[in-house]
């Protein structure tokens, strides 16, 4: 049994992460944190809010005197860090949220967890802290981290965090590196969600540039199955969460547009955004070796998140 403390698990994967926790390990005490920011929302855990193993604190991870406070009295043998600021073009706009929440609040944990040798830490990180793949050749984990961008400059420096606290203070540590992750209740900034209720409402569809920028997509269930994989299995190390699943950003608004029944009349090519990767690409095979696959097919997802969204 596993006293399991999500951050930020009211968020889109966080919350997948804990219904997933609850179902499948349902000997574990789950305690979900989050500081219930914009893109949090407790009804995703409409379902499991009243079960008996099922706790919720609202507090930031930055906060050292909450943290500490609640990792003394839950005592938890496993923390999942998932609450992260997220959204690249926000990042952009202003990185000081980044700062705190994607920094300073994974050192807080981790200072708060320094002398607590049976507890293992898992940091949920992204492939976008490599930067873009220039030559089509998927990124290992052991290759450079290159990032680009504010968002994924403050996850690099979390993972850096991470692994200097590891070899510091012995504590036992996995980084996960997930891309581009869809599913239903993802918030409406992400590219999936919001190109279905533009869709849904008649409106132009915006892309950035060209609209060739390559990505790796993964399904939420399969992205949940492999971070919790390998926290109960406790696989010290960095591992890469990919599906294989490449696809333009052109090619994803053009299939949820076939499948709304609209013409891509309606797109519209807007100015791209500053430092826009042109491709991300990761091998997973690190993870595949340990039993882990990836199972949902892409347009059979996408084809259920719009009918669910009523498009």
């Amino acid at each position: 049994m596993d006293r399991v403390l999500i951050t930020g698990g009211a968020g889109f994967i966080g919350s997948y992460l804990v219904r997933a926790f609850i179902e499948k390990h349902p000997e574990d005490i789950v305690l979900n944190v989050d500081k219930l920011t914009y893109a949090a929302d407790l009804h995703r855990l409409s379902k499991v809010e009243n079960h008996p193993n099922y706790r919720f604190i609202q507090a930031d991870i930055a906060s050292y005197d909450d943290m500490q406070g609640i990792i003394d009295d839950f005592a938890p043998t496993l923390i999942i860090n998932v609450a992260a600021e997220s959204h690249v073009d926000k990042s952009i706009d202003c990185i000081s949220p980044f700062l705190h929440t994607n920094i300073h609040g994974v050192t807080n944990l981790l200072n708060c967890i320094a002398d607590k040798k049976d507890v293992h830490f898992v940091q949920v990180s992204t492939d976008e802290v490599y930067g873009p793949n220039h030559n089509n050749i998927p990124f290992v984990e052991t290759d450079a981290r290159r990032p680009q961008n504010p968002y994924a400059a403050t996850k690099a420096s979390a993972e850096m965090i991470v692994e200097s606290f590891s070899n510091t203070y012995g504590i036992k540590t996995t980084i996960t590196r997930g891309c581009n992750t869809y599913g239903t209740d993802q918030h409406c900034e992400k590219l999936i969600p919001k190109m279905i209720a533009l869709a849904k409402a008649n409106q132009s569809l915006p892309i950035y540039g060209d609209g060739k920028q390559t990505r790796e997509w993964l399904s939420v269930h399969d992205h949940v199955k492999a971070i919790a994989f390998l926290a109960k299995n406790r696989q010290v190390g960095t591992y890469n969460i990919g599906s294989g699943i490449i696809r333009t950003n052109m090619e994803v608004v053009s299939c949820i547009l076939d499948l709304c029944k609209l013409s891509s009349s309606g797109i519209v090519h807007m100015e791209d955004r500053l430092g826009h990767d042109r491709a991300y690409g990761i091998n997973s095979q690190k993870l595949r070796n340990l039993g882990w696959s990836s199972d949902r097919e892409f347009e059979a997802e996408l084809k259920r998140i719009v009918s669910i969204m009523g498009a």
